[in-house]
């Protein structure tokens, strides 16, 4: 983003609204890319945006349209694995009060079977468990 105030803005409407649990603002950095044909360079301030796969796509969407560049870097990193007790909290944070709402123990089984998900992918990367 191209300033603190502007990442402020962006992270408190992705919140207020749901759509994130949370934004965390870095601080400003300097980035040189081409465009246009040309080298540039430009003071900016970076924000990572944790949300839920639930919620992911309303929050790239809406993250786009707040976002004043004409083409803004947005890059989703899925998780290898997530602490219960945090995916637990940010579904919370991030759930439709519209919607209905799943109770706590499907939302900790749910962030288990993931987690178990993760290990066992990377047993399978590792060769581990892998017949010989």
């Amino acid at each position: 983003l191209p300033d603190r105030e502007t990442a402020e803005e962006v992270a408190h409407t992705l919140v207020g609204e749901r759509l994130a649990a949370c934004v965390n603002i870095l601080g400003t950095c300097t980035s040189v890319y081409r465009w246009q044909g040309e080298v540039e360079e430009a003071e900016e301030v970076t924000v990572l945006v944790k949300t839920t796969r639930l919620r992911h796509a309303a929050c790239r969407q809406r993250l786009d349209a707040l976002h004043p560049y004409e083409v803004p870097e947005i890059v989703t990193i899925a998780p290898e694995a997530v602490w219960p007790a945090y995916a637990q909290w940010a579904a919370g944070e991030t759930r439709d009060a519209s919607a209905g709402i799943r109770d706590a123990s499907t939302r900790v089984r749910d962030a288990q079977a993931g987690m178990r998900d993760a290990e066992a992918g990377a047993r399978e990367g590792s060769g581990e468990g892998a017949e010989g």
